[in-house]
């Protein structure tokens, strides 16, 4: 090409740069959705101009190093969040915040960051991190804000299509689900749950005397992951330890998989197209929660008392029901919610009254001379 053919394609190549950055901005694309606009580019180029392979390369980078310094530049000046202080990496790009997330830092990253910039931090080109106790109540209460693409990349959002409560974004349709599983932990639910709950602890007191017996190592996150798990969902499909390790073993990665690719929505696409064991360990797991889900339908309502008697029922205001990818879905979450965050809080515990003798003492002196244990103040206090 001669230089006033370069110097016009230079500038219709920024031209267009500006026009994909002003798109992008507004509708921002999805990684399959830019790879397709790249190979038009390719195509179009070629028909229209005829160059040589390279040179359509060329031009191809020109256009996206154009497109990646407006980006950039845009972030950094003219964005919303600007006058916000925060690393100038999480500024320009979410893989600042992506990486956080792989290396499994993020929780104490974000709160050293509080620490060094005050209550409101940026962590993202369009995120805010904060320690504002009214924000939260502003952002997360009954009419709170909307929720963001993240929440596209949950496990917790059916391969079907149906959505769990989590990843639900339309108000209405979310206070519809939220009334369903409400019904499930009000106090006159949770009280019926405690002959479920006695059977379950009496089956981990078991195990955990067996390996105590054969002096065996106790894996107390695998016994209690199985008891919430087992109390929450009425079935016992984990029939022996390495069944139980296996599946809460790969729970664990699943969660920290999605924890990681949720903080660049984007590619969630690309990671489930992608041939990986990472997508096959999701695939499964989902296919281990529905089968739950439809191992307990068939048994019907009945007389079993579990979270389950609650979802299979209907919405008493509109008289809706969840259809089969919605409670796949939910079951997804009830595992999940169950065997990891619930776990996570005993495990917490113990922790805590093992590092501090003096106070497992009390629980314990409180415990042996309450006569009704409905009440005991000191747990909680710690609670």
């Amino acid at each position: 090409m001669n230089e006033i053919t370069s110097m016009t394609c230079f500038s219709c190549v920024v031209v267009l740069s500006t026009v994909a950055h002003f798109m992008f901005r507004r509708h921002e694309p999805t990684a399959f959705q830019y790879l397709w606009s790249q190979a038009v580019v390719l195509s179009l180029l070629g028909i229209i101009l005829r160059p040589s392979f390279f040179t359509v390369l060329l031009i191809l980078l020109t256009f996206n190093l154009s497109l990646v310094t407006q980006i950039i530049f845009y972030r950094l000046v003219w964005h919303d969040l600007r006058s916000f202080p925060g690393p100038k990496l999480a500024t320009i790009s979410q893989a600042w915040i992506l990486r956080e997330a792989y290396f499994g830092r993020t929780r104490f990253t974000l709160r050293e960051l509080g620490g060094k910039y005050g209550e409101w931090v940026r962590i993202g080109p369009n995120e805010l991190y904060t320690t504002s106790l009214e924000a939260l109540y502003t952002i997360m209460g009954a009419k709170g804000w909307p929720k963001g693409p993240s929440y596209d990349s949950g496990i917790t959002k059916g391969g079907l299509g149906g959505d769990s409560v989590l990843t639900i974004k339309t108000l209405p349709e979310h206070a519809t689900r939220r009334r369903i599983w409400t019904k499930a932990f009000t106090p006159k639910a949770i009280v019926e749950y405690l002959p479920s709950i006695e059977i379950r602890l009496d089956e981990m007191i078991s195990v955990i005397d067996d390996h105590v017996k054969q002096k065996k190592n106790v894996d107390l996150c695998t016994q209690l992951g199985c008891f919430v798990y087992n109390t929450l969902a009425g079935t016992d499909l984990l029939k022996n330890q390495e069944e139980k390790q296996r599946i809460l073993t790969q729970m664990v990665r699943v969660v920290r998989q999605v924890g990681i690719v949720r903080n660049m929505p984007w590619l969630t696409p690309l990671v489930k197209a992608w041939p990986s064991t990472q997508r096959k360990e999701q695939h499964e797991f989902r296919e281990f929660t529905r089968s739950m889900f439809l191992r307990r339908r068939n048994q019907g309502l009945g007389t079993q008392l579990d979270v389950f008697h609650y979802l299979l029922g209907e919405d008493t205001e509109t008289g809706t029901r969840l259809t089969e990818t919605e409670l796949a879905a939910d079951s997804t979450l009830l595992v999940i919610t169950g065997s990891d965050t619930t776990r996570t809080v005993l495990l917490a515990f113990f922790l805590y009254i093992l590092k501090h003798p003096g106070c497992m003492e009390q629980l314990q002196a409180e415990l042996m001379a309450a006569p009704d244990l409905s009440h005991p103040r000191f747990l909680d206090f710690h609670i």
